[in-house]
């Protein structure tokens, strides 16, 4: 079997990652920074004309020793909310300070991709350590982060993923190159049902559990994200990059969702 194909068996068999304790859970916040109409013909959607609304979220996951992941991290940048009509845009570096954390403070940043939307805002996290897909690194998909990266690299804080990579004692990235050349899914451990962070793999989580992959015009390679889709256990919770999300905890603010 491909090592490619062994991690993705392994990242849903459920089991419990190394250096965790029974009884440890970390705390896990969607930050949705925006939320807008976006044309279906581009998700993964039993509907395929109209639009269909979502939002635009970040996560960030609190360990029970105190360490701060975001997974993703938004952009801020004027010119694309309007290209993109966003409503009620917030940066993430903002909403960050309704739960008293600074910027600063965030120590590990994964990106599961890119595209300006999941990633431009990575330079404003400046004690992080940074994690990407070794091919994104070498050219990312939106040109901007190119110098970012590099000064990354000059300081030591960019860290590649090659096929998958153990971050911390919760967090596994894995590839799977669905939605562009580099991107990642995030299994969470620890918790009480198998958690992963999709990235924009799978943008609805109900169609990915029906088996519903990424349309043409979404996806770098449409076979490896239905080998992804498949390989989703039924009883995994999903928290992809612009689900609205409605069940499964709440929202203790209008731009921050605790989940249980």
């Amino acid at each position: 079997m491909k090592r490619t194909a062994l991690a993705i068996s392994l990242l849903f068999a459920g089991c419990q990652l190394a250096g965790t304790k029974p009884g440890e859970k970390p705390q896990v916040y969607a930050l949705k920074y925006a939320e807008s109409d976006y044309p279906a013909r581009l998700v993964n959607s039993r509907q395929t004309n109209g639009k269909v609304y979502m939002h635009w979220l970040a996560y960030l996951v609190r360990s029970p020793d105190g360490g701060l992941t975001l997974i993703d991290c938004g952009f801020s940048d004027p010119a694309l909310v309007k290209k993109f009509a966003l409503r009620g845009f917030k940066p993430v570096s903002e909403i960050l300070g309704q739960l008293q954390i600074m910027p600063q403070q965030i120590q590990t940043v994964i990106l599961t991709h890119t595209h300006f939307d999941h990633a431009l805002d990575v330079g404003l996290f400046t004690s992080a350590n940074v994690y990407v897909h070794a091919s994104e690194a070498a050219k990312p998909e939106s040109s901007q982060l190119t110098k970012v990266f590099a000064t990354l690299g000059d300081q030591n804080r960019l860290r590649q993923i090659q096929d998958g990579m153990q971050i911390g004692p919760a967090l596994e990235a894995i590839h799977i190159a669905g939605h562009t050349r580099g991107s990642l899914v995030v299994r969470l451990g620890a918790q009480p049902v198998p958690t992963i962070f999709t990235g924009d793999e799978c943008y609805f989580a109900e169609a990915c559990h029906q088996g519903i992959g990424l349309p043409a015009a979404a996806a770098f390679d449409r076979n490896k994200n239905r080998a992804f889709i498949q390989s989703i256990r039924p009883d995994t919770r999903l928290l992809t990059g612009h689900e609205p999300h409605k069940t499964g905890g709440r929202w203790i603010s209008p731009e921050i969702f605790l989940f249980d």
